[in-house]
């Protein structure tokens, strides 16, 4: 199975991707299964005025999008007959979605967004958004996002086919990593295709 990667041809964003209302098609009934915390490898200290590395750590749910067990279809009628999940394209998505958001909170550091510039997402009002056109010294965000922990949910009808990250930043100063100096939380959404390949939709900043 070809492992999913967030490709380069999502569908297009409102300018306004600060405020973006963000809509997901569900079923009727959720019902979570899956789950549990990717743990992530370790990252060497961060170094006064330089970039840093993002690793998060991710905790993952997967919703089960079928209509099984849920009464909405009499028992033993089609729609309430279970639907296989496809286990590994499911956490093939949610790791695909780790490594993404690693990438692209790495790149807010330095105050690109090379990654985000390859999808139809507008990479201006991105930037602006996730805070990486701020203050910057010789390519270094003044402030940092040190570290990070996604909740990643990804929704499947026996493959996956969309999926929310929550994401809580701490913030630093670039002058002194150790200190923490806030924190944000966005939220990024995605769909996942028939392919398994995962495409980035959109960004919701928290107020």
């Amino acid at each position: 199975m070809t492992r999913p990667r967030p490709s380069g041809h999502p569908r297009s964003l409102p300018a306004r991707v600060r405020r973006a209302a963000v809509v997901v098609a569900t079923a009727a009934v959720l019902a979570a299964c899956g789950g549990g915390e990717e743990a992530a490898p370790e990252a060497p200290p961060a170094q006064p005025g330089e970039p840093i590395t993002v690793t998060g750590r991710a905790g993952l749910v997967f919703h089960d999008l079928s209509t099984s067990g849920t009464l909405v279809f009499p028992d033993g009628a089609d729609g309430d007959l279970p639907v296989e999940a496809d286990e590994p394209a499911i956490q093939a998505a949610a790791d695909a979605i780790r490594g993404w958001l690693d990438m692209v909170l790495t790149e807010r550091n330095r105050g690109v967004t090379t990654t985000v510039d390859a999808t139809d997402v507008d990479a201006t009002a991105f930037a602006a958004a996730i805070g990486a056109d701020g203050p910057a010294t010789q390519g270094v965000l003044d402030t940092q996002v040190a570290d990070a922990t996604y909740l990643i949910e990804v929704g499947y009808l026996g493959t996956p086919g969309w999926a929310l990250a929550r994401v809580e930043s701490v913030l630093v100063d670039a002058d002194a990593p150790d200190t923490e100096v806030g924190r944000r939380l966005d939220s990024f959404v995605f769909a996942v295709d028939d392919t398994g390949a995962v495409e980035f939709l959109a960004l919701e900043v928290a107020p």
